[in-house]
């Protein structure tokens, strides 16, 4: 052979081995498209496939029978920053820090987006309220995080009093009334479908989109306004809260709540639009409740147009069909149920608390209703998993894919009251008192019973049992006494192996932001 045939064929040789090392990075091109949508402010039973009877989330559904559909998926919190926190770090509140939503994740603790982005994707992230502001640590990981735009200095700061519905009488829109708060679905998945469009280096794509609209106000746009009421017509909002309506009292309110709550009624007396969102509706009457179900049942529907807007863009690019697909609620809404509340971060009852939870897979099996109890922290191993991706260490959470067995949950919230006094036994509660004076309201959630903790008031553990009673109506600790110890006793235990993190772990607050921040949550009703 010849020289010039040898350095021929040593260079068909070099090409032929260079295919298989090209084809070794195809996997990191191949992995699939990942897509998380949290459906703020979204109960598990005003979804059509959760049994609702209204067909308010045909998109939801139709994803559901594509995948695998979460029967019992559980919030631990009840507020929209730490249960978004839990989803992306795959923790606990107690354990990754953030208990309220002022506050901010700590630095030394990692985010799903940050191992999304450190394997090669392209990630990209799409909020609807100021709650999910940057500064709240998670846009940690994402190469664009898209949030509300902040306006001048006073604009949007505040909230305006209605003399009529919105739009009506010349009361202002959603858009103007919440300017620099939040934003409708529509502009929210705009921005996702715009920055989607754009991607075009080959990378796979991370992207999370958050939608805001069953959060209070109930105010969906035409036509999901009088898609469950149009036989009556629409009724001026006007009537829906009235000045001087009457206010049950709560075991855990103090002078101060109280005085709070009138603060609050005076600004706001002739609608539930633009309300805190610790509303107590004492003297609605049957139709008025009625037509406050059919409005947050519209925002329901609206929320799932937008999620179909989402799904049909990845059909038409051809990456629906190879990609993973997660919709899910952050937390629930209270409607009334419990002491006549409308609103969440108050009560742990399950109305504030069960969500809705759907992930399709490529080539999973179709239409699988899966066993045991789902939570916000159960979604960065899951979706890891789903992509390919190696787990992390030490995480809260559990691979929902692979998860059958039942577990207890433990859910609190934090009351903005002081209290009246320290009942009998309160050293056998641990952490029902924070250092800075602020109630706890605790639950123990074991399969079928749930155990409920008022913190340090004189209110005595209430346990229901969730078959005999899913409504959570009746106490029956008085007939299951040793049960109602046992799952105190396990509660306790928790908490001494899960103690409340340190002021400085995760509530890292920038004192310069404060004041703005905190002005913008009160607007939403999250802090006084």
């Amino acid at each position: 052979m010849s020289k010039g045939t040898r350095l021929a064929a040593l260079l068909i040789g070099l090409a032929m081995l260079a295919a298989p090392l090209g084809a070794a990075e195809a996997p990191t091109r191949k992995r699939p498209t990942v897509l998380l949508v949290t459906l703020d402010t979204l109960r598990s039973d005003r979804v059509s496939c959760y049994g609702h009877g209204r067909r308010t989330t045909p998109v939801i559904d139709r994803l559901a029978g594509e995948g695998l559909l979460f029967r019992e998926a559980l919030a631990t919190v009840p507020l929209t920053t730490p249960s978004h926190v839990s989803i992306f770090t795959g923790l606990h509140p107690r354990s990754h820090a953030v208990l309220g939503n002022s506050w901010r994740l700590g630095d030394s603790f990692t985010t799903l987006a940050e191992r999304f982005r450190d394997a090669g994707y392209s990630t990209a992230a799409f909020v609807s309220a100021v709650v999910l502001d940057p500064r709240c640590g998670l846009d940690r990981g994402f190469g664009h995080y898209n949030g509300i735009p902040r306006p001048g200095p006073n604009a949007g700061l505040g909230t305006p009093r209605l003399e009529g519905p919105p739009g009506e009488n010349g009361g202002p829109d959603r858009s103007s009334r919440m300017a620099g708060r939040q934003r409708r679905g529509q502009e929210t998945v705009d921005e996702a479908l715009a920055w989607m469009a754009g991607q075009r280096d080959g990378k796979p794509l991370f992207v999370w989109v958050h939608l805001y609209d069953p959060h209070q106000p109930y105010d969906p746009p035409e036509p999901y306004r009088e898609l469950f009421g149009a036989e009556r017509g629409e009724r001026k909002l006007s009537t829906v809260l009235r000045p001087g309506f009457d206010e049950p009292e709560f075991d855990h309110q103090d002078e101060r709540a109280r005085e709070s709550q009138e603060r609050h009624r005076e600004r706001f007396p002739r609608s539930l639009q633009g309300r805190r969102s610790m509303v107590m509706a004492g003297s609605l009457t049957g139709d008025e409740r009625q037509r406050i179900d059919e409005l947050y049942d519209g925002e329901v529907a609206y929320t799932d147009f937008q999620v179909g807007r989402l799904l049909a863009w990845l059909k038409g690019q051809g990456l629906y069909e190879g990609a993973v697909v997660a919709v899910m609620g952050d937390h629930g809404e209270t409607l009334g149920e419990h002491h006549e509340y409308y609103g969440h971060h108050h009560v742990l009852y399950d109305t504030s608390l069960l969500i809705p939870m759907a992930i399709r897979l490529p080539g999973a099996a179709r239409g699988r209703v899966r066993p045991g109890v789902a939570t916000p922290f159960d979604v960065t191993p899951t979706l890891l998993q789903a992509a390919g991706l190696p787990l992390m260490v030490g995480l809260d959470g559990r691979d929902l894919l692979a998860a059958t067995t039942g577990r207890p949950l433990h859910c609190e919230t934090y009351l903005g009251v002081r209290p009246r006094n320290r009942p009998e036994g309160f050293e056998r509660r641990p952490d029902a008192l924070s250092r800075e004076g602020r109630m706890h309201s605790h639950a123990v959630r074991d399969g079928r019973w749930k155990l409920m903790l008022a913190g340090d008031t004189d209110t005595p553990p209430k346990l229901f049992d969730l078959e005999a009673d899913p409504g959570e109506q009746v106490d029956v600790s008085g007939s299951h006494q040793d049960l109602t110890k046992a799952l105190l006793k396990h509660w306790q235990r928790w908490c001494e192996t899960h103690p409340l993190p340190q002021r400085d772990r995760g509530r890292q607050r920038d004192p310069a932001v404060d004041a703005e921040m905190r002005e913008k949550l009160r607007a939403l009703g999250y802090v006084e």
